[in-house]
């Protein structure tokens, strides 16, 4: 976020291997990665079974917060990357069902389909 990208981005690598994720090889396996995320999370749900910061597991609170580190730190540089990992984060914060994690990659998931613009980009920016 703070303009040096390629430090930045070997730091984001580092941190993605220690949690056991990775960023996608380029733009086309992001935006590859964002739709199979959308179907996934289509097929899901957005239900969840509600627990408190203290009944998650540190791991996957872990996870969930270095995608949104991920996100928003690659939001204006390399958005496919940012809104896929925004999804992972949508996807488990819903698996483990703290609303605090939820509601913040709901809010970043509506941004990302509102900049997308067109008519469906409306109608699924407001679903949120």
């Amino acid at each position: 976020m703070g303009g040096h990208i390629d430090r930045g981005l070997d730091t984001i690598h580092m941190v993605l291997r220690a949690v056991g994720m990775r960023l996608a090889r380029g733009p086309r396996a992001a935006v590859a990665s964002i739709l199979l995320d959308r179907a996934r999370l289509a097929w899901r749900g957005l239900e969840f079974t509600e627990r408190r910061e203290d009944q998650v597991s540190r791991e996957d609170l872990l996870r969930i917060d270095t995608c949104w580190a991920i996100a928003t730190g690659l939001m204006l540089v390399d958005t496919p990357s940012a809104a896929s990992f925004n999804l992972k984060e949508l996807r488990i914060a819903l698996d483990v069902g703290e609303p605090y994690r939820i509601a913040r990659a709901l809010a970043l998931e509506g941004s990302f389909a509102a900049a997308a613009g067109g008519e469906a980009a409306i109608r699924r920016s407001t679903a949120f």
